[in-house]
């Protein structure tokens, strides 16, 4: 699901030039694009949070991958930057709820011991394109054309609405359930309603619907069995947190190959780089979600500790000198990926009545983040130059890591 709908936007970044040369539209009106999808997905998931935990991930997942799938035919066939313009915007508002809604499956469908792992596996979605995207280039942009691109996500689209589906739709018509017999008219009116017994403690999943009685008016419950005790999570810092903290994603896949070209290494060994980094990064995220699990951790010590050495990173590449540059660029992408998914893990668990809307308000803070991540590391960079720039982009991540430690350090004390 999330693969399906971030295709869009990572494919018009990585199709640019080929895009700029059918289309005839330059730089500003690219990055505009861009920035409109990004800004209409954190408009979209406010608007939808509540809705998706009311309406459940299938129907929020299969509305948003419609209305993405609608936006890739219409890239895939749009002549101008209006046309452009208006498809991202619409797919940004699928990217907002089908963002909430896999969140959502998470928690329903995933066991709490697992869920980590499971973060891991989905929040790859982005590396993992980012990656196919970027072989996308010489097999099918430069082959059969740009547009092609765009009608092969339609079809990863088609596939993850059919894995939405319910499973008995997919399979076998609905069966009505049967209704008890009543012996005799008489006897209707007193005859006992059927009763479905409640699950146990030890059968009912954690965090849904079943701890939604026993829930105070917020919705705040302890996540995990090792940290009894009331917890609280301000939603508005997750916003602020995962805002500065995708400013670094946000320059890292925007200027990270220029970045090192201008320490000397020529474009493609840049781009080696750069690719290197990627796949090391898609692993420390795998594994940073399977070991939050083992270790039976809430999420926010370790995501503090992935943005440190994000920002430890980003300092490295404000140096100017090869060797340490390089080096920054594999730190940086590793706790730049590596956060999300530990993050997300916290706030979920602290929220687990309404996902929906916890998951809307952090992509509200990681939608506006990519959206101004790039403009203000331009607006620094165009002043003050480049290390600059990645020293106004350590500063916000070494705040969000401050910001996640202060919060993983009230949790430990509220719960002892």
């Amino acid at each position: 699901m999330l693969a399906a709908v971030v295709s869009t936007p990572i494919l018009v970044g990585v199709l640019g030039v080929e895009i700029q040369a059918g289309l005839g539209i330059g730089d500003a009106a690219l990055g505009a694009c861009v920035t409109a999808f990004w800004a209409s997905t954190g408009l979209s998931a406010v608007a939808g949070g509540r809705l998706i935990d009311r309406a459940g991930w299938r129907r929020a997942a299969l509305a948003g991958l419609g209305v993405t799938l609608l936006c890739q035919l219409g890239v895939a066939a749009s002549g101008s930057v209006a046309a452009l313009v208006a498809c991202l915007v619409v797919a940004g508002a699928g990217y907002g709820v089908v963002s909430p809604a896999s969140n959502l499956v998470v928690v329903r469908e995933i066991p709490e011991r697992l869920r980590g792992t499971a973060l891991g596996a989905k929040q790859s979605a982005t590396p993992v394109v980012a990656l196919l995207a970027g072989l996308a280039v010489p097999l099918v942009a430069l082959t059969i054309g740009w547009r092609w691109a765009f009608l092969l996500a339609a079809v990863l689209t088609v596939a993850a609405a059919v894995a939405s589906l319910p499973p008995r739709s997919r399979f076998a018509p609905r069966r009505p359930s049967p209704r008890p017999r009543v012996s005799s008219p008489a006897t209707a009116a007193e005859a006992p309603r059927a009763v479905t017994p409640s699950p146990t403690a030890a059968e009912q999943p954690p965090g849904i619907a079943g701890a939604v009685d026993a829930l105070p008016p917020d919705g705040d419950v302890p996540p995990r069995s090792a940290m009894p005790g009331p917890v609280r999570v301000s939603l508005a810092r997750v916003s602020v947190i995962t805002a500065r903290a995708t400013f670094a994603i946000g320059a890292l896949t925007t200027v990270g190959v220029s970045t090192l070209t201008r320490t000397g290494l020529d474009v493609s060994t840049a781009g080696l780089v750069v690719s290197a980094a990627s796949v090391a990064a898609l692993g420390v995220r795998l594994g940073a979600g399977w070991l939050a699990d083992r270790r039976e951790s809430d999420g926010f010590l370790p995501a503090a500790l992935m943005l440190a050495a994000c920002a430890l990173g980003t300092l490295a590449m404000a140096s100017g000198r090869t060797a340490i540059t390089v080096a920054g660029v594999v730190v940086a992408f590793c706790g730049a990926w590596g956060w999300p998914a530990l993050l997300l893990m916290g706030v979920l668990a602290a929220h687990p009545a309404r996902p929906g809307v916890a998951g809307a308000r952090y992509q509200l803070g990681t939608a506006f983040g990519a959206a101004a991540g790039p403009l203000l590391f331009a607006a620094v960079s165009d002043v003050a130059g480049l290390p600059a720039g990645w020293g106004a982009v350590t500063a916000c991540t070494a705040a969000s890591a401050a910001l996640v430690l202060l919060t993983s350090a009230k949790r430990v004390g509220e719960t002892g």
